[in-house]
C-alpha cells in the first residue's frame, strides 16, 4: 500500500460516521496493509503466539491483539479520539508526548495516523510486554518514515514500567481490556502510568464506566455505576486508595422475583468519541439469571475487584456457597450438537455469572473457546453475547446452530472436534 493510500483511508475511518457498515471495509483494508509491513498475521494460528500472565492480568498474545484490530467500531472510534486528543493538545509549537502503553503488533490507534502527518510536533514512546510486538512497530515506523517522531521503544509489563527521572506525558494510549475490565490489566496499566502523566495530561480512554442493572424483559432498572476508570479513579489508586474498587450495591425496591443482574461497560475514548453497549466486544453486557443470584428488594451485594492472574470484578450474591465445591465437565462432554467443549465452557460461564470458580478450571478453557470461535467462523463479540445471555444450554446451541448451519452435518462436527482437541493437545505440549 503506498503513502497516499494509507492516507486516503486513514481519513476515511476518521471521518466516517460511526458506522460498522460504512468503515468495515476501510479497516479491514487497514489491517490487511499492517499485517502484509509488519508480518503478523490475525489469522495465524493461535498456537504460535502466546499472552503473557503478568500479576494483574493477561497480556493477551500478538496475534490476538492483531485481531482485535478487526472489529470496525473498536478501531474507528479509538483512532478518532486519539486523533482528536493530538489535535487539542498540538498548539504553540509546543512538542506533545505521547506514551502507548501495549501498542500490539501494529499499534493501531495511533502509528497510521502519524504516517498521514509526519510533520506534527509529537515525541512517542511505544511501549509493550512482547518483543515481537515491538519489532513489528519498528517495521512499520520504518516503513512509513517517521522515525523522526518516535522517542523509545520498550520492551516492558505496562503495569510496573517506570519511565526515566523527570519524564511526563501529555497523553497516555492504553487500550488493554475486555469487556467489564475483565481479564486484562487496564485499570493497573492506568494507575502505574497516571503517575507519569502531566498535570493536564489525557488519558485514553478517558472513562471506562461500569454499570449494574436489574433487567427485565425491554426495560431496565438501573442499580448503581459501580466502577467509573477515569483520570480521578487512577490517581486514587496510584496513592494505593482502594475505595474505588471495592464496594456495595443495594437492590433497589422495584425488584422483581425474575430480574436478570445485568453488567454494562460504556467507553468514553475522547470527548465525544464513545463506545456504547454492543458496539463492540468491549461493550457487550453480561446477564446473570436470576437463579444464580437470589437477589431481592433492599440486598447488599458487596463487590470487589480481583486479580488471580486474571482481573475480575467479584460480586458475593447470596447464593448457595456450597455450589465451589462443584466440578465442571470435562472437555470431551457433547450436548445435543455433538461438539465437545461446548458444554463446559457454557457450564464455565454459568460459574463466572455467580462468581465462583470451580475446581478443575483449566488454564486451556481460553484458549479452547478461541479455537472453538475459530473453527465456527463466530467472531468473539457474538459467541460471548450468546454464552452470556443464553438462559440454558438448547438456546446457546440453537444460536451457534443459526450462526454455523455446518453444525447440522455430524462428519463437519468430528472433523471440528479433532481439530480442536489436535490444537489443545499442541497447546499443552
Amino acid at each position: 500500500m503506498t503513502l497516499k493510500q494509507l492516507q486516503q483511508l486513514v481519513a476515511t475511518i476518521i471521518a466516517a460516521p460511526v458506522d460498522a457498515g460504512v468503515v468495515k471495509q476501510p479497516i479491514h483494508a487497514l489491517v490487511n496493509a499492517l499485517e502484509q509491513e509488519s508480518g503478523v498475521s490475525s489469522q495465524a494460528d493461535m498456537n504460535t503466539s502466546h499472552g503473557t500472565y503478568t500479576e494483574h492480568g493477561v497480556a493477551i498474545s500478538p496475534v490476538q491483539a492483531a485481531r482485535c484490530s478487526l472489529e470496525p467500531l473498536r478501531t474507528q472510534v479509538f483512532m478518532q479520539g486519539v486523533a482528536a486528543a493530538i489535535n487539542d493538545k498540538v498548539h504553540d509549537d509546543k512538542v506533545v508526548h505521547i506514551l502507548y502503553a501495549g501498542t500490539g503488533p501494529f499499534a493501531t490507534l495511533l502509528l497510521p495516523y502519524l504516517a498521514c502527518h509526519p510533520e506534527l510536533p509529537v515525541r512517542v514512546t511505544l511501549l509493550d510486554i512482547h518483543q515481537e510486538n515491538i519489532e513489528a512497530v519498528k517495521k512499520l515506523v520504518a516503513r512509513w518514515h517517521i522515525g523522526h517522531l518516535i522517542n523509545e521503544y520498550v520492551v516492558a509489563d505496562a503495569t510496573c514500567w517506570q519511565p526515566d527521572a523527570q519524564r511526563r506525558f501529555d497523553i497516555v494510549i492504553s487500550e488493554t481490556m475486555t469487556a467489564l475490565l475483565r481479564r486484562e490489566p487496564q485499570v493497573w496499566i492506568f494507575k502505574n502510568l497516571v503517575r507519569y502523566l502531566q498535570a493536564q495530561g489525557v488519558l485514553i480512554p478517558q472513562v471506562v464506566s461500569l454499570r449494574a442493572w436489574l433487567e427485565r424483559a425491554k426495560e431496565r432498572v438501573l442499580i448503581d455505576e459501580y466502577f467509573r476508570l477515569d483520570k480521578a479513579a487512577a490517581q486514587r489508586l496510584a496513592r494505593d486508595d482502594i475505595t474505588d474498587i471495592r464496594g456495595e450495591l443495594v437492590i433497589p425496591a422495584q425488584h422483581q422475583s425474575d430480574d436478570h443482574f445485568t453488567l454494562t461497560t460504556d467507553i468514553q475514548v475522547y470527548n465525544h468519541c464513545v463506545l456504547s453497549e454492543g458496539q463492540s466486544s468491549l461493550t457487550v453486557p453480561f446477564s446473570v439469571p436470576p437463579q444464580a443470584t437470589c437477589l431481592f428488594a433492599g440486598a447488599h451485594v458487596p463487590f470487589h475487584y480481583a486479580n488471580p492472574r486474571q482481573a475480575d470484578f467479584i460480586f458475593d450474591f447470596p447464593h448457595d456457597k456450597r455450589l465451589a465445591a462443584h466440578t465442571l465437565p470435562s472437555i470431551n462432554d457433547c450436548a445435543d450438537l455433538g461438539l465437545i467443549f461446548i458444554k463446559r465452557a457454557f457450564a464455565q460461564c454459568l460459574w463466572a455469572k455467580q462468581n465462583q470458580q470451580p475446581r478443575s478450571l483449566s488454564p486451556r478453557d481460553w484458549q479452547g473457546e478461541l479455537f472453538l470461535t475459530q473453527a465456527l467462523g463466530i467472531p468473539l463479540d457474538i459467541w460471548f453475547a450468546h454464552l452470556f445471555n443464553a438462559p440454558d444450554l438448547a438456546s446457546f446451541e440453537s444460536q451457534l446452530l443459526q450462526c454455523c448451519p455446518a453444525l447440522l452435518c455430524p462428519q463437519q462436527v468430528m472433523e471440528m472436534n479433532r481439530q480442536l482437541l489436535a490444537k489443545l493437545h499442541r497447546q499443552n505440549e
